[in-house]
């Protein structure tokens, strides 16, 4: 089996460090700037990864980006909205 994928005699916590900084560099990646669906689904994806690793204030903070976003692309459509809780 691929080393990447066992833990180390040394290191037990290296898979979970590994993951953590994947995430980590994928919320760098996202253009929080110009919200996109993909740029949406994204962050609702790492907000789950960082509930998953204990991070509950981070993963409060990037949700809280993404509904933002969800507003955001709602108030550029002009369109009535799906989500109930958003006033226009």
């Amino acid at each position: 089996m691929h080393s990447r994928y066992t833990y180390s005699v040394g290191q037990p916590d290296q898979p979970l460090r590994m993951g953590l900084d994947a995430a980590l560099q994928a919320r760098q990646m996202v253009d929080v700037d110009n919200p996109t669906i993909e740029s949406l689904q994204t962050l609702l994806l790492l907000s789950q990864a960082y509930f998953a690793y204990g991070l509950g204030k981070k993963a409060y903070m990037v949700f809280c980006k993404d509904t933002h976003s969800v507003h955001c692309l709602d108030a550029n459509t002009g369109q009535q909205t799906a989500w109930p809780w958003w006033w226009h």
